[in-house]
């Protein structure tokens, strides 16, 4: 039934086939129906394009495929469907310049067919197990209010792998960079262990996750997606999983004004941030847990950090894209930016108490006993860059940032209560 209901849908989207307008019948045909067909065998398809009227009696009256009439079909895709189906079965591989344009109709296919179905079965689509609770979890995977926590309590404290493992094969990076599950995993492992390390509130694994979960909602409901290269998108969610990595649980200010050996070795400047690249390339340094192994980097170079043909700096908007995701809960619906508020004041506070401690001046925010929680969660998004900063007017957020500063909005009313 369930390949019945493939083959019915793989007639059905023909709307995608002509969204290529500017590519022949040929080339548009092979584009979408391997991707389908590739799940299933041709003489299974042959059967259901032969058998139209009785497969479709076969599902349930309810089921919104059983509609799907071979008449609305279009003359040329049932022109491919005759020639593909009565040949012996090719091979089909898109082209290198392909792959970036067409990555939003791939993406669609793919995902609006067919991972809604592996997420009901027992794997994930590169073939790891899952728990069923993680799969439930990861079902919201797409949406702005994903609630990480609840994945993160399903993977009994390792969302981040998980969320990795995901992320790398929804964009097929494991294919596109040759990179082993094996290897990934272990990478993974690693970084839940730094990120565990001084067991921080807020800047922990979870965060990690959440950011990375983040900026892929961001790139498929922005359109985003189909703008950058392969080698773009591993950049930035390579960036989004080690962007805290290792974290103190402090601020800069702190390391300055504690002389911490992080801040003599990097000179006072971007003390954290500099941590966090370093520590996440030393481990890149261990064959088992070196993702980037397969990776020319003279050899992409010039593409991460060139310009392309509208003269835009792609590296900018790429961190730009990174930095919107890490302070993005203020946006989020109000249970999850409670919570991530409370985990944040708390790592403050714990600082404030070390500064206490140390006979050093209390840093704004941190000090538990004068705190005003409400106004400081009113006043978050500036200080993080401004509340401007959030969602900027002039990028690709525009058509959405009505809804996401409503969001905001009600959620400082509700810290006011």
């Amino acid at each position: 039934k369930d390949v019945i209901k493939l083959g019915l849908t793989c007639l059905e989207n023909t709307k995608y086939v002509h969204m290529l307008g500017k590519h022949n019948r040929q080339t548009r045909g092979s584009l979408w129906c391997p991707m389908l067909l590739q799940r299933s065998s041709y003489p299974e398809y042959l059967y259901i394009y032969k058998n139209l009227d009785f497969c479709r009696s076969l599902l349930d009256t309810e089921d919104e495929l059983s509609s799907i009439r071979w008449d609305s079909v279009p003359m040329d895709v049932k022109e491919w469907l005759t020639g593909t189906f009565a040949r012996k079965k090719e091979a089909y591989r898109l082209q290198p310049d392909e792959i970036t344009s067409f990555r939003s109709i791939s993406y669609a296919l793919e995902n609006g067919v067919v991972v809604e179905r592996q997420f009901r079965t027992a794997t994930t689509s590169m073939g790891t197990a899952y728990k069923l609770e993680v799969i439930q979890a990861m079902k919201m995977i797409d949406r702005w209010d994903f609630n990480v926590f609840t994945l993160d309590e399903a993977a009994e404290g390792h969302c981040l792998k998980f969320m990795m493992c995901e992320i790398f094969a929804k964009y097929e990076l494991l294919k596109r960079f040759q990179i082993p599950i094996t290897i990934l995993i272990s990478f993974a492992k690693a970084l839940e262990a730094g990120y565990s390390k001084h067991k921080n509130p807020y800047h922990n694994s979870l965060h990690a996750a959440d950011v990375t979960q983040t900026v892929h909602a961001i790139m498929i409901h922005t359109g985003m997606l189909q703008w950058f290269s392969d080698l773009e998108i591993l950049a930035i969610f390579f960036s989004s999983i080690i962007h805290d990595y290792e974290h103190t649980g402090t601020t800069n200010h702190f390391h300055i004004e504690t002389r911490s050996k992080a801040a003599l070795l990097y000179n006072d400047r971007s003390v954290l941030e500099n941590h966090h690249l370093s520590a996440a390339f030393r481990l890149l340094q261990d064959k088992d847990t070196n993702i980037l192994g397969y990776l020319y980097i003279d050899m992409y170079m010039s593409e991460l950090i060139g310009k392309d043909s509208s003269g835009t700096h792609k590296d900018k908007i790429m961190s730009f894209l990174v930095h919107i995701a890490d302070i993005s809960h203020p946006a989020k619906p109000w249970e999850l930016h409670h919570r991530w508020s409370e985990a944040l004041l708390e790592e403050f506070f714990e600082q404030g108490d070390k500064e206490a401690e140390m006979g050093l001046p209390i840093s704004s925010l941190c000090d538990r006993k004068t705190t005003n929680i409400a106004e400081s969660q009113i006043g978050e998004a500036h200080l993080k860059g401004g509340r401007q900063s959030l969602f900027p007017p002039h990028t690709l957020f525009t058509s959405d940032i009505r809804s996401k500063t409503t969001i905001r909005t009600k959620n400082d009313s509700l810290f006011l209560r």
